[in-house]
């Protein structure tokens, strides 16, 4: 697809400082969901805790790893419908420097459908199951919820850091980095 802009900058983050920047999002994210939760759903943690069985365990890696795959999936799946090529232009993988999977779009897309895809997976697999644990007492989908949300934090950021941008813009998606190129009018900029 050929982008109607042609003035470019790359908006990218290093995986190991990234994991770092993600500690800001964890304490609001938490605050907003447990505190609501544990006011209207008092917790006993030992009690919770001595729960815990090696069949619970399994299951708990099972549905993380799960989550993981779902929330590259999620983003796929949306930045799919934005673009020419659909589906055939997803491409997953592995960071293996940093153990971080990734969903990453060969071809250009509006901002505004990018950001969407970006922060579809936090609402899906984060924010829903946290509400909804505020609202059925579920501890478990409280920290599914919990989890989830701070797993997204990577796309939480750099939404952060694409915040300023104009939603017409076009972005292309970093093939090697955690990030994108931006793509501006270099006319309407002068």
């Amino acid at each position: 697809m050929e982008i109607p802009y042609t003035k470019m900058k790359e908006i990218s983050l290093d995986a190991d400082k990234m994991n770092t920047k993600l500690l800001v999002f964890a304490a609001p994210i938490l605050i907003i969901f447990a505190v609501p939760f544990l006011l209207i759903w008092p917790v006993n943690f030992a009690e919770e805790l001595s729960d815990i069985t090696i069949n619970n365990i399994f299951s708990t890696l099972g549905v993380l790893f799960a989550g993981i795959i779902a929330h590259e999936l999620i983003h796929g799946l949306f930045w799919s419908f934005f673009n020419k090529k659909g589906y055939h232009s997803i491409k997953f993988g592995i960071m293996w420097s940093s153990f971080t999977p990734y969903c990453h779009c060969k071809e250009p897309m509006k901002l505004k459908y990018y950001k969407l895809g970006a922060i579809m997976p936090a609402i899906v697999l984060g924010f829903i199951p946290a509400l909804i644990s505020i609202f059925t007492g579920s501890f478990g989908l409280l920290v599914f919820g919990f989890f989830f949300s701070i797993a997204a934090g990577g796309d939480l950021l750099m939404l952060w850091m694409l915040r300023k941008e104009s939603n017409a813009s076009w972005v292309q998606d970093h093939p090697d980095k955690i990030g994108c190129f931006i793509y501006g009018n270099a006319k309407e900029e002068e």
